[in-house]
């Protein structure tokens, strides 16, 4: 929220000098442009999306998802508490699955609370923003911080370590945000887009253009796929105390 209210606060002076930033924008070499995915800087849309949705939200699903990822069964075994949890009557699935529910519940209140803050913070200064598409931006960038979560879920699963867990998905975001940010600089990364999460969630620019519904597919799609292996993973563990 704290953030909202600064990005917004900004917003302003922004506007009012909405000619001299266009032709500032103008001035950057295009790889910057391409970089950065930098269109109209002076719209709300055009602000937002690289102020807010290109790095700063990613950022906070993935950081929120990956840790509970990587805390939902690998926190169990470095708390030594793995065998008295697993040992419960009821099956490791569902306590797999219990922990991906929840992490999913979290994500979409995070969600929910930043659209709400950018649809409640908009009332104060002059920008457009429609509700819809805030709402299409912050469950893609939730369902994005999903993939990593789920990533971490699994290697938890199959490591039984939580730094570990939370080092592979952690990297694995950085690696495919390198490879989302360069690929309209270097073609034969471009040719990769299709399967990068980062382009399922931004690719569509729901902020500008709504509901991307086959990068909510792909992304729904990854996260169950990926927490379907956690489930197996830890299914065939042997836990001891």
């Amino acid at each position: 929220v704290a953030i909202v209210a600064m990005l917004l606060a900004m917003y302003p002076s922004v506007q009012e000098s909405a000619a001299q930033m266009d032709q500032f924008i103008e001035q950057f070499p295009e790889a910057l442009k391409a970089l950065f995915r930098i269109t109209d800087y002076s719209s709300g849309p055009g602000y937002l999306s690289p102020e807010m949705f290109s790095a700063m939200a990613p950022l906070i699903f993935i950081a929120v998802a990956t840790a509970w990822g990587a805390s939902a069964t690998a926190g169990e075994e470095d708390k030594g508490t793995a065998d008295l949890l697993f040992a419960l009557p009821i099956s490791r699935i569902s306590v797999v699955a219990s922990k991906a529910i929840a992490m999913i519940i979290v994500l979409g209140l995070i969600a929910f609370v930043l659209a709400m803050s950018l649809f409640i913070g908009k009332a104060f200064i002059d920008i457009e923003l429609s509700i819809t598409n805030l709402f299409a931006a912050c469950t893609s960038t939730a369902l994005l911080g999903a993939v990593f979560g789920s990533i971490a879920l699994l290697v938890g699963a199959l490591s039984g370590k939580r730094a570990f867990a939370l080092g592979v998905s952690v990297g694995a975001a950085i690696a495919t945000y390198l490879l989302y940010s360069l690929a309209p600089l270097v073609d034969w990364l471009e040719n990769l887009l299709p399967y990068n999460p980062f382009e399922w969630a931004n690719g569509a620019q729901p902020l500008f253009n709504g509901w991307d519904i086959s990068g909510l597919i792909w992304l729904s799609l990854t996260t169950v796929v990926i927490t379907l292996g956690a489930m197996a993973a830890i299914q065939n563990r042997e836990f001891g105390s």
